[in-house]
């Protein structure tokens, strides 16, 4: 099958007789769906593969970091497309395939895929069996960051707090000017009030 140059598609073999007949797909669609074996076409993968993850398990956001991290490790600059395939992997739930998984990112990482797709099986099975659903390897990073989140969320509570007191104390300044002008006779600082005065002892004399 021909591909556009350029173009870094990955697509699902014609279908065959007795399978979905919806045609090739593009990228990663419903690759997540179809079986491992028809996926695969046969090929060996690491035993690693054969483990089960369950996502209900895990925790989500410290895998995503993760995955992004590693990515960028692996390809050596920021791939939006596959970040956003294996995010979509992670965010899905349910008990993704190794496999599957594998023979889709192939077309973008190429020799690294094992690498790739094994570390991050390792770390899932780790993360599935915590309590907390934050693999041991990441714990400290998970920690550190949730707690700079913390004093940052923390300091701007603070400083809008500070604000918040600044405008109250500006506006009883506000209120405070307002009473003693109105006390004065006006804005001219007295001028109604003493011209009134002042007519007065002259009609007197």
């Amino acid at each position: 099958m021909c591909i556009p140059a350029g173009e870094r598609h990955w697509r699902i073999p014609p279908t065959r007789k007795g399978e979905n007949s919806r045609g090739p797909r593009a990228r990663f669609g419903e690759n997540r769906n179809i079986s491992s074996v028809y996926a695969t076409g046969g090929k060996s993968f690491p035993n690693v593969y054969s483990h089960k993850v369950y996502l209900k398990r895990v925790d989500i956001g410290a895998m995503t970091d993760w995955a992004e991290k590693r990515l960028l490790e692996v390809i050596g600059e920021e791939d939006e497309v596959v970040l956003a395939y294996v995010k979509g992997i992670l965010q899905a739930g349910g008990s993704p395939e190794a496999k599957a998984i594998h023979v889709t990112l192939d077309g973008f990482l190429g020799a690294k895929t094992t690498g790739f797709v094994s570390s991050l099986w390792e770390v899932l099975l780790d993360a599935q069996q915590q309590s907390d659903g934050v693999p041991a390897a990441l714990r400290q990073a998970v920690a550190a960051k949730r707690q700079a989140e913390g004093e940052a969320g923390a300091e701007a509570a603070r400083r809008d707090a500070e604000a918040a007191s600044r405008r109250e104390a500006e506006a009883a300044a506000e209120a405070r000017e307002t009473a003693r002008m109105a006390e004065a006779g006006g804005p001219a600082g007295g001028g109604g009030a003493g011209a009134r005065n002042a007519g007065a002892a002259a009609d007197g004399r």
